[in-house]
């Protein structure tokens, strides 16, 4: 989890938090409960920024090279999908998954 911003820090990151384009917030996914589908996890982040840190449902998932493309294997329901990046700056979407047997 990251911790809050410490008040007394004096320093600004300037800049935006990472973009997360895939996948794509409020979106409805459908998942063949048949096959190994995955979805994919992308983001476009600052040229300051080298590694990115994933969280699925508020658990860390993986750490990444910001052009990095990841995938996960998601579970039925809302999913919420974190990015933060090694300058802590973060961006959360969520995304509906629902399991299918076409």
């Amino acid at each position: 989890r990251i911790p809050p911003h410490n008040p007394e820090c004096e320093r600004f990151l300037s800049g935006k938090a990472p973009v997360i384009t895939s996948p794509v917030d409020k979106n409805e996914y459908f998942v063949n409960v048949e096959e190994d589908m995955e979805i994919m996890l992308s983001c476009h982040a600052n040229n300051d920024v080298e590694k990115v840190y994933w969280y699925i449902n508020k658990r860390f998932f993986k750490e990444a090279r910001k052009e990095e493309q990841l995938f996960f294997t998601p579970n039925e329901g809302n999913i919420e999908i974190s990015c933060s990046d090694d300058k802590g700056r973060n961006t959360t979407i969520t995304i509906e998954v629902t399991y299918t047997d076409m």
